[in-house]
């Protein structure tokens, strides 16, 4: 089979975010079906970005995947009005170079955050007679809704809204990362046979995470263990969107004064968060370190007693959250402290951590008190229950299993 992936941020581990639809197209290369994927040559995503070379249109194999790269201007990530302006230049791309690929393509997959490249997705399927996926990463315009606070009467919501019914009602078959989300979409028009649930995969055996961690970072974990104190990790963007002034909070509040929290990355909020720090006289206890390549968190986190994700309080979130470092810390085999507030979460399923509601550090802090306090083997199982669950629902083999049974391949 052929499979056409317009997906705008798609990277690749080389280049950096958004990987799922490398990782589809890797696992569906290993069954014999050839891949495409389009995408822009600029995303705010992206560590690195193609080299267009004056070109409006590169096409490049990477480990045996077809990418077309379309040329698009830079911009601002944290600018509302250059990301809109993103969107419509890789639109207006898109609209010319699929009209030059052959029609023989067998699926046809269009790959949010953003819904608009559904309206091309679904003209180049009529022409090749394929099947239409719809694959859900964030539930736009919800998302800009609930968290960015956008007014429903907003035009770009509106057209948003629009964009989203026309693939409910359109595509053969919706994917999506938020796994409550059936009822939201059959709102829009999605019938219930159309509905697969596929959050962010894990790749195991992955030997690019394998590297070890910055010598400054490691010098300094070796020394707080060897104080036999508890390290409460988080690496990833200190964005508002994460909510890490939360567990500041809980460490200030919380009963055992051994607990360590160890923020590894990088973001707008990281000032507001040191100065947090100091306003709670907790410097002792709450740790900063810059950002690390994916593949020296599995070494941050062997170094860790238990992980930590957290995200401000939304109603969003009863659809379902997708975090993407939930597969690293499940994967090191951590014990999670869970605060996002979506319901069946994996946490819950697989009985790896504690649930808390989020942006609750009074709950967190008993969470924090709990586990410091629990003994080393009982944590050890708990952490262990992740992985095992882990590597049960949510590879990349089995999220492919499920999706070519869905299209009877």
């Amino acid at each position: 089979m052929k499979f056409l992936i317009i997906s705008q941020f798609a990277g690749s581990p080389d280049l950096g975010m958004v990987t799922r639809n490398y990782n589809w197209g890797v696992e569906l290369l290993k069954r014999g079906h050839e891949v495409t994927i389009v995408a822009a040559s600029y995303s705010h995503y992206r560590n690195h970005h193609p080299d267009m070379e004056g070109e409006t249109r590169k096409d490049e194999i990477i480990d045996g995947l077809n990418y077309i790269w379309l040329k698009t201007k830079r911009y601002d990530g944290n600018s509302s009005v250059g990301r809109i302006k993103a969107i419509i230049n890789f639109q207006w791309r898109l609209s010319a170079v699929l009209k030059n690929l052959p029609k023989n393509y067998d699926i046809v997959i269009a790959s949010s955050p953003h819904p608009f490249q559904i309206y091309q997705a679904k003209l180049m399927a009529d022409k090749c007679g394929a099947k239409l996926i719809y694959d859900i990463r964030d539930l736009w315009p919800l998302t800009l809704i609930k968290i960015a606070n956008m007014p429903r009467w907003h035009p770009f919501i509106k057209v948003l809204h629009h964009a989203e019914n026309f693939a409910c009602r359109n595509a053969d078959i919706i994917t999506s990362v938020p796994q409550n989300a059936r009822r939201y979409l059959r709102r829009k028009g999605m019938t219930e046979d159309k509905f697969l649930p596929i959050g962010n995969g894990y790749i195991a055996n992955n030997d690019r995470d394998n590297a070890p961690l910055l010598k400054t970072h490691a010098d300094f974990l070796k020394r707080v263990k060897s104080q036999k104190l508890f390290i409460v990790g988080y690496c990833g963007t200190l964005g508002r969107a994460n909510a890490m002034h939360t567990a500041i909070q809980a460490i200030a509040q919380a009963d055992d004064t051994n607990i360590h929290l160890v923020l590894m990355g990088e973001g707008h909020q990281k000032s507001n968060l040191q100065d947090l720090v100091k306003d709670l006289n907790v410097g002792d206890r709450v740790h900063f370190f810059t950002s690390i390549p994916h593949n020296q968190i599995s070494d941050f986190l062997s170094s860790i007693d238990v992980a930590y994700i957290g995200a401000l309080y939304s109603r969003l979130y009863k659809y379902g959250a997708g975090p993407a470092k939930m597969n690293d810390y499940m994967a090191a085999s951590k014990p999670i402290i869970y605060a996002v507030g979506d319901p069946r979460n994996p946490v819950e399923k697989s009985g790896c951590g504690i649930s808390c509601r989020a942006e609750d550090s009074d709950q967190i802090a008993q969470a924090m008190d709990k586990l410091a306090n629990m003994p080393t083997e009982k944590l050890k199982a708990m952490g262990a229950k992740g992985r095992e669950w882990l590597l049960e629902n949510q590879t990349i083999e089995k999220q492919m299993d499920l999706l070519l049974g869905k299209l009877d391949i």
